[in-house]
């Protein structure tokens, strides 16, 4: 049983000092359990269930929830001429009371920017849509631009409505905008649901957490042995 417990606290620490590692550089989650775990307790998602189905909302449009907020646009270069090129629509697959965020501008980005509070983390469902406003598993782009002017991209392909994509960065970083595109050269339209901004949490935080973890495991060993 010493030995067991040995091993646990070996592992617990590993795993401490490997999350601290990884932190320098943008991990990114298709599971949104491990993201959560990622990212502090404080965070926020918006649903946009709040936009009335089948209809739009002119842009910009701001969200906010849980001390956070962020804001909702569409790419201005888009082909249509106002007030069509400033409106974002409350699509629900056909139908039912799940609301997604699109646009109506096939080869143009949906842009969220004005993040609060140096947020640096983000995740959420992301997919295209077609003409009906149903699902597509056509792929899209994702680009998010940093506070020190760089900028990660991926392009992405979900299988369902339910797919997930999280990124997390550095705490030196704070997250500027974020832009889903599509890449069909046929008529999809970029969308998002679910969508969740928050803080990856301070390094310090994870080396409190390794030293009481071994504080822990060496407490439970040598009431063992007594």
């Amino acid at each position: 049983m010493k030995r067991t417990f040995l091993t646990l606290a070996t592992v617990v620490i590993t795993a401490c000092a490997a999350t601290y590692d990884a932190e320098a550089q943008p991990n990114t989650y298709t599971n949104s359990s491990a993201f959560f775990a990622a990212i502090s307790a404080s965070n926020y998602t918006e649903t946009f269930n709040s936009i009335p189905g089948a209809n739009f909302v002119t842009t910009p449009t701001n969200f906010s929830g849980n001390g956070f907020s962020f804001t909702a646009t569409t790419d201005t270069n888009g082909p249509l001429p106002p007030p069509d090129n400033n409106r974002l629509w409350g699509l629900t697959n056909g139908g039912g009371g799940d609301r997604w965020l699109t646009m109506f501008y096939p080869n143009y980005g949906l842009v969220f920017t004005n993040f609060s509070l140096n947020v640096s983390a983000i995740g959420g469902n992301f997919f295209a849509t077609d003409d009906l406003g149903f699902f597509t598993n056509s792929p899209i782009n994702v680009s998010i631009l940093l506070s020190d002017s760089s900028t990660f991209s991926t392009n992405f392909t979900a299988s369902s409505v339910s797919s997930f994509l999280g990124v997390t960065f550095n705490t030196n970083v704070s997250i500027s905008s974020l832009v889903i595109s599509n890449l069909n050269v046929q008529p999809q339209f970029p969308t998002a649901n679910n969508l969740i901004i928050g803080v990856v949490p301070e390094p310090s935080t994870y080396a409190l957490l390794g030293l009481a973890a071994a504080g822990f495991a060496g407490y439970v060993i040598r009431r063992r042995r007594a």
